[in-house]
């Protein structure tokens, strides 16, 4: 579940608790085009790499590129495959959901 900071800062976090966090992310950096948080740590994270949204003009309306770069897993391999698609599922609707929040049509 998302949690964010009144600093703007991000938590992903196992429901119904606010803890533990299973990965923390910066405040947004928005760009023209482009927002990304970067990873600060958290249980299925080292520090280093980001969660980005980018919107690119294409011919008849946008495209949205969704990327997670340099992501650093703390699991081994097989614990982190297992647990991987539920992570980012969530943490991909919670930054679409803050996207339409901030670019409403």
């Amino acid at each position: 579940m998302p949690y964010w900071s009144p600093d703007g800062t991000l938590r992903l976090a196992i429901e119904p608790f606010e803890w533990p966090s299973v990965i923390r992310m910066t405040e947004a950096h928005v760009g023209e085009e482009t927002w990304a948080r970067s990873i600060v740590g958290g249980w299925l994270a080292v520090p280093g790499g980001s969660l980005a949204f980018e919107l690119r003009a294409r011919p008849g309306g946008r495209r949205l590129i969704v990327a997670v770069r340099d992501l650093n897993p703390r699991l081994p391999k097989p614990l982190y495959l297992t647990v991987q698609a539920t992570m980012h599922e969530r943490s991909t609707f919670a930054f679409l959901r803050e996207m339409r929040r901030r670019c409403p049509r």
